[in-house]
C-alpha cells in the first residue's frame, strides 16, 4: 500500500468515526424526543381524566 492509499484509508476510517458519533448522537435525541412525547400524552391522558 502506497502513502496516498495510507491517507485515503486513513481519511476515510476518521470519517467513518465521526459518521458514527453523529448516529449515535442522532439516535439520543430521537429517544428524547420520544420520550418527551409520550410524556405529553400521559400527561393530556391524565388532563382528559380530570375533566371528565
Amino acid at each position: 500500500m502506497n502513502e496516498e492509499e495510507k491517507k485515503k484509508k486513513a481519511l476515510s476510517e476518521k470519517d467513518i468515526k465521526e459518521n458514527n458519533k453523529k448516529i449515535i448522537e442522532h439516535q439520543k435525541v430521537k429517544e428524547k424526543i420520544s420520550v418527551e412525547i409520550e410524556a405529553e400524552d400521559s400527561l393530556n391522558n391524565l388532563k382528559d381524566l380530570i375533566d371528565k
